[in-house]
């Protein structure tokens, strides 16, 4: 019982923070729609839903990362790079926050000059943890290999 007292209490005071406009207003309706649409398995239905969500509260991150992750669930790498690229221009608190992904996503893109120029760029917490540090370092050395696999040229032509 205590437990469901404690679990509407959540709800309303969460009701009352989006009716406060402390979250974002006006787009957390079609975010919740988008979410709806991702659970319903259609992408394209979310998709419309999170752009659109984005043009009324552009500074709503949550929007931005659920539209470049459906990007790159269907394998759109440059229009979830795109995403993430406004994001970091519409919320200027969180252009350190959508570096790494920016970077990473950039890669899959083979950009990896622009993914080094973002990475370069990044700044990096003092003290990171060692996940954290362990993605960076496996990042810098894909974009490295990448801007050299770009570079190199074929040296033999195979024979039949």
């Amino acid at each position: 019982m205590r437990n469901l007292v404690l679990f509407v209490a959540f709800f309303c005071s969460a009701g009352m923070l989006r009716a406060q406009g402390i979250f974002p207003g006006g787009g957390h309706r079609l975010y919740d729609k988008a979410q709806e649409h991702i659970k319903q398995h259609r992408a394209d239905e979310a998709i419309a839903s999170l752009e659109k969500c984005i043009k009324q509260t552009p500074t709503f991150s949550d929007a931005y990362i659920a539209l470049a992750t459906l990007y790159c669930d269907k394998k759109q790498y440059v229009k979830a790079a795109d995403v993430f690229q406004r994001a970091s221009q519409s919320c200027p608190n969180c252009t350190n926050t959508f570096a790494m992904p920016l970077a990473k996503i950039l890669c899959r893109a083979q950009q990896y000059e622009q993914a080094d120029a973002i990475i370069s760029r990044w700044q990096r917490p003092q003290q990171m943890n060692l996940q954290l540090k362990q993605e960076y370092e496996r990042l810098k050395r894909n974009i490295q290999f990448g801007k050299y696999a770009m570079e190199a040229r074929d040296t033999e032509q195979p024979e039949n």
